[in-house]
Formats: structure tokens, sequence, C-alpha cells
């Protein structure tokens, strides 16, 4: 049996956290995760954020409940890639959409997947109180504003 790439390993580790509730400013799988949270929980789980320490992680610590697309913007720098993806296009698997609530103000992140050969987002969704995958269907795909990878997941 192959080993699993990084990419498959990363989603995997992110469905894993499904029906986590949504908790702001966590990262306890089966406790309480917001949307970083999963991020960095699913990154560090999965062995692809060899950049992210809690030390790296200290200057972002205390985000306020609706995130400051600016601070959340440094943090994605520090520890993601970007892929050179227009916002409109799909992204592959175990990429990170950075998704603005309003029109050029990112406040949100999602894990990409694929399901039933259709592409899906997990993210920790305050809306619904936990972490879900639905479709990536509209309205998300025009709120995405840009495009992110993992470090640990060069196959993307």
């Amino acid at each position: 049996m192959p080993k699993p790439s990084p990419a498959d390993r990363l989603v995997a580790a992110a469905r894993s956290w499904i029906p986590t509730p949504y908790l702001h400013q966590h990262r306890t799988k089966g406790v309480g995760v917001d949307c970083v949270g999963l991020v960095i929980g699913a990154g560090l789980e999965a062995k692809v954020l060899p950049t992210w320490t809690e030390e790296a992680w200290a200057p972002h610590r205390g985000y306020g409940r609706t995130p400051n697309p600016e601070h959340m913007g440094r943090a994605i720098r520090q520890f993601l890639e970007p892929l050179d993806l227009d916002p409109t296009a799909i992204a592959p698997p175990a990429s990170v959409a950075f998704i603005g609530w309003r029109p050029h103000l990112p406040m949100h992140l999602a894990i990409m997947a694929i399901a039933d050969g259709r592409p899906t987002m997990i993210h920790a969704f305050a809306g619904i109180g936990k972490v879900v995958e639905h479709g990536f269907v509209d309205p998300w795909p025009g709120r995405v504003i840009s495009w992110w990878r993992y470090p640990g997941v060069a196959e993307i």
C-alpha cells in the first residue's frame, strides 16, 4: 500500500476534526476550535506545518472574535505559502482559502478537499457551531480572496 501524500494526510487530518464545536481561539480536537485553530491543528497533525511553533505564534495570539484582516494576513504569510492561483480558480485539495465575508476583507480560513469527485471545504464555521465539510458552492467561491498552501505540501 502506498504511503499517503502530504496533501492526503492533511485532508484526512482536517476531516478528523469534524464535528469539533466552534470555539473562538481554541485548538483542541473534540473540544473546541476556530478556523485558525483548525488550519494550525490539522497542519500540525499531518506534519505539514514545519515553521509553526508556540513561540512563533505568540505575536498572533489574542485576535478578536471579528478578525483583523491585516493581522490575519501577516500570520498567514508567516506560516503558509501563497499559491499562484486566481481567486476565482478552484484550488486543489489541501489548499487553504483565505475568505472574505465582505469584499476585500478576508477574515476566514478553509481547507479544500474533494468528496465524490466534487470540491469541498472543511472549516470551523461559527454560523453552524462546529467543524463541517460541505460543497464548495455559492456563495463560497466568490468570497475567496487568495489561495495558500502548507509548506509541507509541495505537490500542489
